[in-house]
């Protein structure tokens, strides 16, 4: 599955489209993007040092993981190959 979006505020309706395709996933580990992030070398594991792009993300991440993706424009094709779930928040949280 191939997706393109860009995410201005919450991403609400990201997220319910999203929610058809992993309607019993349970989030394991959280995975943060943010426009000011950076993918090499990165898990995206740490709000503090996000990922740049939802697609690192995305290939980071196992089923079950929740990847939480800041306010931006990503201009991206994505392909999801498992459950996982991708949110979308005002800012990426600072732990």
């Amino acid at each position: 599955m191939k997706i393109a979006f860009a995410i201005n505020g919450g991403g609400a309706a990201l997220a319910a489209a999203l929610a058809l395709f992993n309607p019993a996933a349970l989030a394991q580990t959280e995975r943060f993007v943010a426009t000011t992030g950076s993918n090499g070398g990165n898990t995206c594991m740490n709000a503090a040092t996000p990922c740049a792009s939802v697609g690192h993300a995305i290939s980071q991440a196992n089923a079950g993981d929740r990847v939480r993706v800041a306010a931006g424009t990503y201009t991206e094709s994505l392909t999801i190959d498992r459950h996982i779930e991708i949110s979308g928040v005002a800012s990426v949280p600072r732990h």
